[in-house]
């Protein structure tokens, strides 16, 4: 089973994609797929799109969305067949496939704007729940800052620009989407290169991380038994805040993350296997939440709520410092980083990339001790 699994997540060959042709071919449809890059297109002859100037069908493509995998050609495969039934029976359309009668560009509204652009974003992307948690985290919460009923301007979005902290993270999400958007409309966003600034995540990374020791004693101190518990499984299992809401802890030994969670659903094991008696974990007690939690709509309000907890009970680190903590422990443990990386739930190039950074001069020479006094075990 897993053999199979991994063979549906291969990129298809050239050969393959022929092979597919043929039998369409033969089963008399007038329509192709092919592969660009890591995506399956649609070739076939089809109307104009409303935005185009010509007047007779003409050979086109169609994003299908799916990505160039054996399961994704098995979905092209569908969709390129319910395509040549709508253009045999004259029931074609462009907007069953996004593309809408557009307005002319002086005439379009930001909304008309970011929906273009969404519109192009999951023609690239399957409209799955982690895409418009993507969407939404990468370019919604910043367009929703806009006017939406104005006219796109230069101006509108360097004043909004502006007003965010120079050299923030948050300018430079917002300056990404801002240029996709304003590249889209065709506006002249030189001005943005200059605004976005240099922020880094490696340079975020602060000096000093707490001691397993400091944890410990901190999160055992809180008096509150749910929010002992928060914090507990948060530094136990190296969560995001949100993520200790979304946990089946029915085997604490190897916890999972629910799929409506940042990057969808894993699994974690406790480290130290210890801190699960420590804290009590066993024993799940979630702090009420003023809202429904089940669909992942509210998991930034999440994190935000336990990240006023902890100030609320004067704990001396941020939640994610707890998260950071792990993954530094995880380098104790000597854990290859692509198994850590899973158990966070991101890839090896945040790993490499974020937490590496956290890794301080003091921490690099007790893993360095540490190894030594492995080796010299192992000699003896």
């Amino acid at each position: 089973m897993k053999q199979a699994n991994r063979t549906t997540n291969l990129t298809i060959s050239a050969d393959r994609v022929r092979q597919v042709n043929l039998g369409l071919r033969a089963a008399g449809l007038d329509i192709s797929l092919r592969r660009r890059g890591r995506r399956m297109y649609i070739r076939g002859t089809f109307k104009p799109k409303p935005s185009s100037e010509r007047t007779e069908a003409h050979q086109q493509e169609i994003a299908t969305g799916f990505r160039a995998t054996e399961s994704g050609l098995q979905a092209s495969i569908k969709m390129a067949t319910n395509v040549a039934v709508k253009v045999l029976d004259g029931k074609f359309d462009w907007r069953d496939y996004g593309v809408n009668c557009p307005k002319l560009n002086d005439e379009k509204t930001i909304s008309d704007w970011v929906m273009a652009l969404e519109n192009d974003y999951f023609q690239r992307h399957p409209r799955t729940p982690k895409t418009e948690r993507s969407w939404h985290s990468h370019y919604g919460t910043y367009f929703n800052r806009l006017p939406q009923k104005n006219m796109l301007s230069e101006a509108i979005l360097r004043n909004e620009l502006t007003q965010t902290v120079p050299n923030s993270c948050t300018r430079k999400m917002m300056a990404i989407a801002f240029r996709r958007v304003g590249n889209l409309a065709g506006l002249n966003i030189d001005f943005i290169k200059s605004l976005q600034g240099s922020y880094s995540s490696r340079r975020s990374a602060p000096r000093d991380l707490p001691s397993d020791r400091a944890i410990e004693e901190a999160i055992l101190s809180i008096p509150d038994p749910a929010w002992r518990w928060m914090a507990g499984a948060i530094a136990t299992y190296g969560l995001r805040p949100h993520e200790a809401y979304h946990l089946d802890i029915t085997d604490p030994n190897r916890v999972r993350i629910g799929e409506k969670t940042k990057t969808g659903g894993h699994v974690a094991p406790p480290l130290p296997p210890y801190w699960v008696t420590t804290f009590d974990l066993k024993n799940q007690h979630l702090p009420s939440v003023p809202f429904d939690i089940a669909s992942g709509e509210h998991n930034k309000p999440l994190g935000q709520l336990v990240s006023r907890s902890f100030k609320k009970f004067d704990m001396p680190f941020r939640p994610y410092d707890l998260r950071h903590a792990w993954a530094v422990r995880a380098s104790r443990y000597n854990l290859p980083i692509s198994v850590a990386a899973r158990w966070m739930g991101h890839s090896v190039q945040i790993h490499n990339l974020v937490y590496q950074a956290w890794i301080t001069e003091e921490t690099e020479r007790e893993l360095w001790r540490e190894a030594c006094q492995r080796l010299q075990e192992d000699i003896d």
